[in-house]
């Protein structure tokens, strides 16, 4: 049984990508010490073949292999700024948001 500390806890979601990719550096970080993959899938909370082709991937590209890469396809047409304000228009609701009644269709 290995003994696991504050890093190797799995990371918590607070963006999906952001998150993956924390997973991957740390996973990265472990196999570097010579953790084994079962030992490093346990420590970030994914499967042992997920491991398996991190360490793969790290072996061909190192650990930019691991970093995210930008999503392919068209941009986004709203801003993050734009983004964060539709998100809280529909957080507070159709009435602040000058409606006659809460009903708000998508």
């Amino acid at each position: 049984m290995s003994r696991r500390d504050d890093r190797s806890r799995p990371v918590a979601a607070v963006k999906r990508p952001e998150a993956a990719e924390a997973r991957r550096l740390r996973a990265a970080e472990l196999l570097a010490q010579g953790r084994s993959q079962a030992e490093v899938a346990e420590a970030v909370g994914v499967s042992r073949e997920s491991v398996r082709r991190w360490q793969a991937l790290l072996a061909q590209g190192g650990v930019a292999a691991l970093r995210r890469r930008r999503a392919a396809g068209r941009p986004p047409k709203l801003s993050d700024g734009q983004a964060a304000q539709v998100e809280q228009a529909l957080l507070q609701g159709a009435m602040a948001n000058g409606f006659d009644n809460d009903l708000m269709l998508l």
